[in-house]
């Protein structure tokens, strides 16, 4: 369901498969060197809601630069 809704944001929203924890620094990185603002990751044990939660994580990339 959350690929469906990324796919209409896009080019502003970019939808990635699942990545275990140990991933999340490489994926990390390559968002950092494509200059995209972050990334956005969920805890894996916890349900889905919508809106300002707990279990969302966003992590910014310092250099990032708003067009």
């Amino acid at each position: 369901m959350l690929k469906k809704l990324v796919r209409k944001a896009a080019p502003v929203l970019i939808f990635s498969e699942h990545m275990d924890a140990a991933d999340g620094e490489r994926m990390f990185r390559h968002a950092c060197a494509l200059g995209l603002e972050g990334i956005v990751s969920k805890r894996l044990d916890k349900p889905y809601s919508s809106g300002r939660c707990q279990h969302w994580r966003k992590v910014k990339n310092p250099s990032y630069v708003r067009p």
